[in-house]
């Protein structure tokens, strides 16, 4: 049967369901877009705008919706040595079967730019008594990570934000004793910006930067945001990706805390 023949059929299955006396069998129809996921160079991680993790490019992405319809759609492409990439889509759904879809795919292409240092920020150094607070959080770790890691991580991004001189950093003592273990360690599970800024007003800071790593394989996935406390807006977050050796880890959460910084400026 050919595809035609198959979509009318289809069609017409759906049809008489909704025309049945008494049936009130809801059929559902599938809309489809599928894309092949390049990027320059090769071998950059890419993840959905929630996180799951699509593959390594080059790479291939199908996506259905059930209703025609078309919506606002963002990949990121993840490659060590690089600056985390985004490529917004306007994603357009065809009611097509998937395999046919799949044959008619849109072809991307995500250019990785280099990774950022304090010098290549540009930024210029705001006078102390200018500079907004803000109070890194202990990093968040997945299974098999030990809570260490997430804490050196955390001093790893602090250090980081202090050498932009754009900020005034809270002492991660004084976080802890304001906050107290137990609140501490629930501002470490923070995942909503809610949460987040409810922590960040205990601080009286006016944002809140926060990590979490976790497994990917044989490698790690550090993701890397920052909160603002007034308006509970994630106003820069970055994701890397990174070997489980520690001398690894430590070079990329500086290089990604630089990038952090550049995102959340570029916000305001």
């Amino acid at each position: 049967m050919n595809t035609s023949a198959r979509l009318f059929g289809a069609a017409v299955a759906a049809l008489l369901l909704t025309l049945l006396p008494g049936c009130l069998i809801n059929v559902p129809i599938y809309y489809y877009a599928s894309y092949e996921i390049a990027s320059d160079p090769p071998g950059a991680h890419v993840f959905k705008p929630d996180g799951t993790y699509v593959g390594e490019t080059p790479t291939q992405l199908t996506l259905r919706r059930d209703g025609k319809d078309s919506e606002k759609y963002r990949l990121t492409f993840v490659k060590r040595g690089y600056q985390s990439t985004e490529l917004p889509l306007l994603v357009r759904y065809e009611y097509l079967l998937e395999d046919t879809a799949v044959e008619r795919c849109e072809k991307l292409l995500a250019i990785l730019e280099q990774e950022m240092t304090p010098e290549t920020l540009g930024l210029a150094p705001v006078p102390l008594e200018k500079r907004a607070a803000l109070a890194v959080i202990d990093f968040d770790v997945g299974k098999g990570i030990e809570s260490d890691v997430g804490k050196a991580a955390a001093d790893l991004c602090r250090d980081a934000l202090a050498r932009t001189q754009q900020y005034k950093l809270m002492d991660r003592n004084n976080i802890r004793s304001i906050l107290g273990e137990r609140d501490f360690a629930e501002a470490v599970r923070c995942e909503q910006t809610t949460c987040l800024t409810r922590f960040g007003k205990l601080l009286e800071v006016h944002y809140l930067a926060h990590g979490r790593i976790t497994r990917l394989r044989d490698e790690q996935v550090l993701h890397l945001g920052i909160v603002s406390v007034e308006t509970a807006e994630l106003v820069g977050q970055v994701t890397a990706v990174c070997p489980k050796d520690t001398d690894q880890l430590r070079s990329v959460v500086a290089s990604k805390s630089y990038e952090l910084v550049a995102a959340s400026l570029k916000s305001r």
